[in-house]
């Protein structure tokens, strides 16, 4: 078992995101707080292990903050519509309590069941998390579960499952519920599909490979449904009225999020399903012993356009707050929406009245128009200058052209100079080449001008009039170019 608590981050990011009766501070395990035991088989632990190229440190937060995530999801879409004391909650598919472990705390007085397919998973969810753990089955029709529940949450169950087994396994849940239950699960959208995904039935992708590695991927795979699918089948299935409800990418901000309720004797106000803030740590740069540089974006998605606070922390001691400004067109491009185009922000930290040691934890988080956060990382310093480098390359307008530089060659206005042996000149001012005609002012080098095979460029080989010259035919003088910067 992996104590994950011990790890400074993951203390951080749960001191920040938990309520304070909850955080599990140095407890052992077993005691009050939320259980941070990990199973070293949990294949969602591996994928974040591998998403993160290996970094075991931030593969742990990442693990928590999207169990985290999940659970501060479910309870706002949850809100009002459990009793107020005795409601049975069911966490289907629950594998190894990502998101288990930390509902009790976004959803206190619920009783909680958990349920799984791997025997392993019902082993764990019983000894480490506490909870009333059953034994799931292949076929829906298999399952023996003698209780009713007023909600059941399934959270990257139908992301996998061929057409056959969805249908059967939403059929099979809503008998479960009492009445005016609610069933939340998530899905991913047809629009994320993958030309080699085959489409088995109108409005659903099927495609034989997932993470996990103790299921056949013929029976758990890789799924796309559309709305209007869900809602089709959904429609099949409730012998009363349904009410369902979307919130596309309104898990993690990838799922699609869908609220299915049973008839009850008063129509329900819509569901909360809020997606709060999205953004990305990209840059930490430490300028000087006293100067931290911080770079990334971020955008409250309830709000498009509108600002976002960004926090950061290091240690116990918030060294700045800053909201979204700046121009990110790669950030645009990739959402495609030009709401993104101002979601960009930096912020220069002053060290110099705090002492800071490598191994303190960084923690920068956004903070939406709401009030919903996003914890864009939480990491040791030192971490952060390592992995936070670089990003997706920005993106301005216009594109980055060729230029002179002021006392020196031409080059790039981003990125590495060239060797000195690439550079179309070798001293800091433009050699005199007069002309047959004598101009005044010999023209130089542009970006467009290509590389002849004799060396030089193309421009240096024919004769130019300049306008001066053509004018006066006065003898040719170099001009110095110090000091100036001539764009092509």
């Amino acid at each position: 078992m992996i104590q994950i608590h011990q790890h400074p981050a993951v203390r951080a990011l749960l001191r920040d995101q938990l309520p304070g009766d909850r955080f599990p501070g140095d407890r052992p395990p077993g005691a009050a707080g939320v259980p941070l035991v990990v199973e070293p088989a949990d294949d969602m632990l591996r994928y974040t292990y591998d998403l993160t190229l290996g970094a075991w440190d931030q593969a742990f937060v990442h693990y928590v903050r999207s169990g985290l995530l999940a659970a501060q999801t479910v309870s706002r879409a949850l809100a009002g519509r459990l009793p107020a004391a005795g409601s049975a909650l069911l966490d289907f598919a629950c594998g190894y309590g990502r998101v288990t472990r930390f509902l009790p705390s976004f959803l206190p007085g619920a009783r909680l069941f958990a349920a799984d397919i791997l025997a392993g998973a019902v082993d764990f969810q019983r000894r480490q998390l506490g909870v009333e753990a059953l034994q799931s089955t292949a076929e829906p029709a298999d399952f023996a579960c003698p209780h009713r529940f007023d909600a059941i949450i399934v959270l990257s169950l139908f992301t996998h499952l061929p057409h056959r087994t969805f249908r059967a396994w939403l059929q099979r849940l809503l008998g479960l519920l009492k009445p005016g239950g609610v069933l939340l699960f998530s899905t991913h959208d047809l629009s994320l599909a993958p030309q080699a995904a085959a489409e088995t039935e109108p409005g659903l992708r099927f495609e034989a490979q997932s993470e996990a590695s103790t299921l056949a991927a013929d029976v758990y795979g890789s799924t796309w449904v559309s709305e209007d699918y869900v809602r089709a089948t959904v429609a099949t299935l409730g012998e009363g009225a349904l009410a369902v409800w979307r919130q596309p990418r309104g898990l993690w901000h990838l799922h699609d999020l869908y609220l299915v309720e049973t008839a009850a004797s008063a129509p329900a106000a819509a569901p909360d399903l809020r997606r709060g803030p999205l953004g990305h740590l990209d840059r930490c740069v430490l300028a000087s012993p006293e100067l931290l540089q911080l770079h990334g974006w971020a955008c409250d998605l309830d709000a498009l356009g509108s600002p976002t606070t960004i926090e950061v922390k290091l240690g116990d001691e918030v060294l700045t707050t800053t909201s979204t400004a700046d121009y990110r067109l790669d950030v645009a491009q990739a959402h495609n929406d030009e709401r993104f185009l101002h979601s960009g922000w930096q912020r220069s930290c002053r060290l110099r009245d705090i002492a800071v040691r490598m191994q303190d934890v960084l923690l920068v988080k956004a903070v939406g128009h709401d009030g919903l956060e996003l914890v864009l990382y939480a990491g040791q310093l030192e971490s952060a200058l390592t992995t936070c480098r670089c990003s997706t390359p920005r993106r301005r307008s216009p594109p980055p052209t060729w230029s002179w530089r002021r006392r020196s060659t031409l080059s790039p206005r981003r990125g590495p100079r060239s060797p000195p042996s690439e550079r179309p000149w070798r001293t800091t001012r433009p050699p005199r080449r007069p002309c047959e005609t004598g101009s005044a002012r010999s023209r130089q080098a542009g970006p467009h001008d290509c590389a002849e095979p004799g060396g030089g460029s193309a421009a240096s080989a024919r004769p130019q009039r300049s306008r001066s010259t053509a004018r006066t035919g006065e003898a040719s003088r170099p001009v110095s170019l110090k000091g100036r910067a001539i764009s092509s």
